[in-house]
């Protein structure tokens, strides 16, 4: 089993070298051209670029969405941490009236 696979993957370097060696561009070059190719297809008036910074954006506003969670719960706590204070000062004062 692990033999073909090996055969499998050196057949698939020579395809490439050979595809390098009639077409005069590596295969990554292809398939990134064929990316950007199919990205201004889909979106003609936006390049590889916008399609880039329009990810990045996404990921700005889970981060900042992620961080607004953590503020939030972080002040739950504290809230939290308070209100068992005040309790158990209530606590001591009617011990002591008491």
């Amino acid at each position: 089993m692990k033999r073909k696979g090996f055969r499998f993957i050196r057949g698939l370097v020579r395809l490439r070298r050979g595809f390098e060696e009639s077409w005069g561009f590596t295969f990554g070059e292809f398939c990134g051209y064929q990316q950007r190719h199919v990205a201004l297809h889909l979106h003609p008036k936006r390049s590889c670029f916008d399609l880039q910074q329009q990810q990045q954006q996404q990921q700005q506003q889970q981060r900042q969405q992620q961080e607004q969670q953590q503020q939030q719960q972080r002040e739950r706590q504290q809230q939290q941490g308070r209100r068992q204070q005040q309790q158990q000062q209530q606590r001591e004062q009617q011990q002591q009236e008491g």
